[in-house]
């Protein structure tokens, strides 16, 4: 879980910077983006994850997931080289897409590994693994940022 969160951080911590600096794109189309991402991100989890996870289910469409976050850190990274806003956009919807669909099927998949009275000390100790990782992934984000170059936070996912 903490692997999955940190690049996660680094991408929340760090889309704007990218945003801002290769693209000069203003805080409102920065703004549109996160809300484009949200909007899918609602339809996603409402709708899509529960048919296919009941077809495929929850390790199928984890790897989905995954797949789609990885298309996403590399188009992002392609926008931080080419300077290119349809690269940034795209990894960002893909990467959205690729979120929706991992953390519903990933939470499902770890619950299902320890008995009932074991959940809550699973999920607080998802919990605090995620709040570490939400920590750790700015700082690391922005240190590959200033010391690699603008690229190196998406392809260190």
């Amino acid at each position: 879980m903490f692997l999955y969160v940190v690049p996660f951080a680094v991408v929340q911590s760090n889309f704007a910077v990218l945003g801002k600096d290769a693209l000069n794109l203003s805080a409102a189309a920065i703004g549109g983006v996160f809300f484009f991402i949200g909007l899918q991100d609602i339809i996603t989890q409402g709708w899509i994850v529960e048919r296919l996870i009941a077809r495929f289910g929850e390790a199928v469409v984890t790897v989905v997931g995954m797949v789609g976050q990885l298309i996403g850190y590399g188009l992002m990274a392609l926008a931080g080289w080419y300077a290119m806003t349809s690269y940034l956009i795209a990894g960002a919807l893909s990467f959205g897409f690729g979120d929706a669909l991992l953390q519903p099927a990933l939470i499902a998949l770890v619950s299902r590994a320890v008995s009932r009275a074991e959940q809550g000390r699973l999920q607080g100790g998802g919990q605090a693994i995620q709040a570490l990782a939400r920590i750790l992934g700015p700082v690391l984000g922005g240190q590959l940022y200033a010391s690699f170059g603008r690229p190196s936070p998406y392809l260190a996912g």
